[in-house]
């Protein structure tokens, strides 16, 4: 959007999802049995809770990110690599960031 001079409109969007990743964080996750991805977390063991924050920080990030705040960027996609450092996204982010 801010490419197509729409400012305001990515701004508005960002600032959207980065209060979503807030909200979200706060839920209380549970298993829904009729998820077409519970087998993957059967399989695997998954921590729907630890999964959850992981996905806000990254939302979150990458809405920083967009808005132009760096510096909270970092910090949210380093909450989400001390949690999981194999996140690919956060990984690639990161590198870009940092050079």
């Amino acid at each position: 959007m801010k490419k197509l001079g729409r400012d305001k409109e990515a701004t508005e969007r960002l600032t959207n999802l980065f209060a979503c990743g807030g909200l979200q964080l706060e839920e209380d996750i549970k298993i829904d049995y009729f998820a077409i991805s519970l087998p993957n977390f059967l399989l695997f063991n998954d921590d729907l809770a630890e999964r959850n924050v992981i996905q806000c920080h990254y939302l979150r990030g990458v809405a920083q990110l967009g808005l132009g705040n760096t510096k909270e960027a970092l910090e949210h996609f380093k909450k989400v690599l001390k949690l999981d450092i194999n996140h690919i996204e956060a990984q690639n982010i990161l590198t870009k960031i940092e050079v």
